[in-house]
């Protein structure tokens, strides 16, 4: 997969393009039905699939001072579209001028004429143009007008619920990350460098493996099983998402105890999957109570492991 920053890095192509638009925040099972679509038709007209997104995320610059927790990083979001088989990802800064566009000098000179566009695939409810005003049937509609093929992907409904982003933070936010997961098709991830932490939990007798994370995680604060891969091997473990309030300290963080591990990991890169919430955080009156419950968040972790391998 080619990866380009920046319209002034793009280049019209020969071959017909299929662009998925949409910010595709957590790559849900919705948006993969969208960009799946733009590789099904660049496969058949023998064009290229291109994923376009803004960065940063359009609601972060509209609404700055919302709290907007982000299913996917830049990184791993190219990770998943890599590993979808995307021809291109092109990622373009949402600035002034693309925020003021009108909807049809979006579609005729921006996707038509810059782009070199052939079509485009978007979700149900996609928006564009200045404040939002175009949608999906003025898409249609214009594309029409431009000789711009345009499909329109509707809803994916798991377990009777909508697949969107909002849902899934919304859920992740609850603490309900299997919801969250059915609703990803993937377990959530977090991907993160292990730093230097205070060393306090191999005090207590449970090693941690701290991860530096950029911004508030969507999930709930508390502690969940976990599994990250590491040298071709699935390590399964327990993580505390939040602050230490035992020990005063209010810093959100990811602290993990991966079982039966010894090995060196500070300075590497972590993929941290989440597969269950086992229970809130909460400041312990004493170092020992902390350690007792700790010991009980690993017994039920194995527990849940040794279920979900048995035939």
């Amino acid at each position: 997969m080619k990866v380009i920053n920046g319209l002034e890095n793009w280049q019209p192509r020969p071959d017909p393009i299929y662009i998925a638009l949409g910010n595709f925040d957590g790559v849900h099972l919705g948006h993969r039905q969208i960009i799946k679509a733009a590789q099904k038709e660049a496969l058949t007209k023998g064009g290229t699939s291109v994923v376009m997104v803004f960065e940063p995320h359009p609601e972060k610059v509209l609404n700055p001072g919302a709290h907007l927790p982000l299913l996917t990083s830049k990184a791993e979001k190219e990770r998943l579209l890599r590993e979808m088989g995307v021809d291109v990802l092109f990622q373009l800064r949402f600035d002034k001028t693309l925020r003021e566009m009108a909807p049809r000098e979006f579609v005729f000179d921006f996707l038509r004429g810059r782009m070199g566009a052939a079509g485009v695939v978007v979700g149900y409810n996609y928006r564009f143009g200045h404040k939002g005003v175009g949608t999906s049937t003025l898409l249609r509609r214009l594309g029409q007008e431009a000789s711009l093929a345009v499909r329109v992907i509707p809803p994916v409904v798991v377990n009777d619920i909508v697949v969107s982003s909002t849902i899934i933070r919304g859920l992740l936010g609850e603490g309900k990350v299997k919801a969250a997961n059915s609703l990803l098709g993937r377990y959530f991830a977090i991907t993160g460098t292990i730093v230097h932490g205070a060393k306090r939990g191999r005090h207590l007798g449970f090693p941690t493996a701290n991860i530096q994370v950029t911004g508030r995680p969507a999930l709930s604060e508390g502690v969940y099983l976990v599994q990250c891969q590491w040298a071709g091997d699935a390590l399964f473990g327990v993580a505390n998402v939040g602050g230490c309030p035992t020990f005063g300290i209010g810093e959100t963080r990811v602290e993990i105890n991966l079982f039966d591990f010894q090995g060196e990991l500070y300075g590497q890169e972590l993929t941290v999957e989440f597969k269950e919430y086992l229970r809130p955080g909460y400041k312990f009156a004493s170092p020992r109570e902390l350690i007792e419950q700790i010991g009980e968040d690993v017994r039920r972790a194995r527990e849940i492991i040794g279920k979900s391998a048995s035939p």
